[in-house]
């Protein structure tokens, strides 16, 4: 019985219900339309290929020459020094080699020691022989003009005595002996002249044996030197092999990856063995699908990255600006370079490696611009 008197009320208020009815609905899709014309959503571009990376660089420690580990300090996560050896390989007959090129290097040196010891001897002695025989060629010069004075004079007498035998003052004994001194004048004469000639030619052997003697210490000096620079050249190379087996830290950092290397373990040339992280900045690096990046992802946009492992609803997202874009795609993909835009969550862990999942914001469209791209397939 209540339940038909229900009836009848709903049905009596009917004609009042429907207008109130018609007017919420009409108002329902005046607001409805007004978001979907107004409102504005946000069109992303999404990869999962992205990481946290030191912006300044990381460095990998390649073995550039094959060998065998003496002691290698690679503890992953341990701070290292710009220039710090890392791992050293055993010297092989580095040591050996080193050792003959110091000997030869000192030997020689020894040797050019004595022998321009030598050379300075040589040459001093050639300075005071050539002063002596100077000196005898002037006293023998003097003596010369006394004995060409003394020959002139005997024969000035002579012709004098000559001219008085005429006339019977001088008798032939006595022009006898004025005419034997005259020829034992000019006889001594020429034995000095010859004696001159004789210690010349001396002298000029001397001379010639003593420059023989030079030149040959110099062509030795000479010998010796390129000895020497070989000794210091091979002791340079092997300093450069040497040093070819310490790998070293090329910048101040961290290492981020570190192979376990004992000692006596093989290494081949060129094979990786630890990976150093430069202490700076980080960044963000992500690969792009070209088909939704291509022309859309551009410097300055707003982005977040959400760490895998990390859940976005407790830990956040991390906000990010597009840096920089690489103008030609890779592998199917486009190479974004993302800074950080301001402080990262409270939590929310930020170090080197860390991959996760970078949404790029492309562009702002209304919900009807968006349906009506979606309708018709436009990205």
């Amino acid at each position: 019985m209540r339940f038909a008197r229900s009836l009848g009320a709903l049905a009596a208020d009917r004609p009042r219900l429907a207008p109130l009815l018609v007017g919420s609905g009409a108002a329902l899709a005046v607001l409805w339309l007004l978001w979907a014309l107004r409102a504005e959503v946000g069109v992303n571009v999404r990869s999962s290929r992205a990481t946290v990376v030191v912006e300044r660089g990381r460095f990998d420690l390649v073995a550039s020459v094959e060998g065998r580990v003496a002691s290698a300090s690679l503890e992953l996560g341990a701070s290292v020094g710009a220039g710090q050896v890392l791992v050293e390989l055993e010297a092989g007959d580095l040591d050996l080699r080193a050792e003959r090129a110091d000997g030869r290097l000192v030997s020689a040196q020894a040797e050019l020691e004595r022998v321009d010891a030598e050379r300075e001897a040589r040459e001093l002695a050639l300075r005071e022989a050539s002063a002596s025989a100077t000196a005898a060629v002037a006293a023998r010069s003097a003596g010369r003009e006394r004995l060409d004075l003394n020959a002139q004079l005997a024969a000035e007498e002579l012709e004098r005595k000559q001219g008085l035998s005429a006339s019977g003052g001088v008798s032939e004994l006595e022009l006898s002996v004025y005419r034997t001194r005259l020829a034992m004048a000019r006889a001594d004469l020429e034995v000095d002249r010859s004696e001159s000639e004789s210690s010349a030619a001396a002298t000029r052997q001397q001379d010639a044996e003593r420059g023989a003697e030079l030149e040959a210490l110099a062509g030795r000096r000479e010998q010796l030197a390129g000895a020497i620079a070989q000794a210091r050249l091979d002791r340079a190379q092997v300093e450069i092999e040497r040093e070819s087996r310490r790998i070293r830290a090329p910048s101040a950092g961290r290492l981020a990856e570190a192979r376990r290397l004992p000692p006596g373990s093989w290494v081949a040339a060129g094979e990786t063995l630890a990976t150093v992280v430069e202490a700076g900045p980080l960044q963000v690096v992500a690969e792009l699908p070209i088909s939704a990046a291509a022309g859309r992802v551009r410097v300055g946009q707003q982005a977040e990255m959400e760490l895998d492992g990390f859940a976005w609803s407790r830990f956040g997202r991390l906000p990010l600006v597009v840096a920089r874009v690489a103008a030609e795609p890779r592998d199917g993909a486009i190479r974004v370079e993302l800074a950080l835009d301001g402080e990262p969550p409270a939590g929310l862990p930020l170090e080197h490696g860390l991959p996760g999942t970078v949404s790029v914001r492309v562009e702002e469209l209304t919900p009807a611009e968006l349906l009506i791209r979606s309708a018709g397939g436009g990205r």
